[in-house]
């Protein structure tokens, strides 16, 4: 029943406030955004201008610039070999630890089990204790019983 009715009331051209809200939401975070992209472009046209001085002092030195970029691309295909090689190194300690846990994970399991087979065995043994205590004090009581009565 909803569904038709916001289907009747958007063909009058109305939204529900909470659509309304929330497409003022959208709007204020969106008008940041296109005030951040204004600046953006206002900044990028100064770099531009900045640049186009560069590029004429650039042109005198392209050979030059060309070595640069050689030993660059050179510099970062070093480090992407060294990072890989890094993130392999982590791949298998990351592994290591995952057997470790899983081995960790069974030995506490085994540990939960081995404690409860215990708090049962102390279980049974203090109910035996107490029988035993049970007994004593009954026999006691008899030899009093028969110390007090012999005399």
């Amino acid at each position: 029943m909803k569904n038709p009715l916001l289907r009747g009331l958007q063909a009058f051209g109305l939204t529900p406030v909470g659509h309304l809200y929330e497409a003022r939401s959208h709007v204020s975070a969106h008008e940041l955004v296109i005030r951040e992209l204004r600046d953006k472009v206002e900044q990028l046209g100064r770099e531009i201008a900045a640049g186009r001085e560069e590029s004429a002092r650039l042109r005198t030195s392209h050979e030059q610039a060309a070595q640069r970029h050689a030993e660059t691309r050179d510099q970062l295909q070093n480090e992407l070999k060294e990072s890989r090689a890094g993130i392999s190194q982590w791949k298998a300690k990351a592994e290591d630890l995952l057997v470790q846990v899983r081995d960790l994970r069974g030995r506490l399991t085994e540990a939960e089990r081995v404690e409860s087979q215990l708090r049962e065995l102390l279980m049974a043994n203090e109910t035996k204790l107490d029988l035993v205590e049970a007994a004593i004090n009954v026999l006691d009581q008899r030899t009093r019983g028969e110390a007090v009565g012999g005399a």
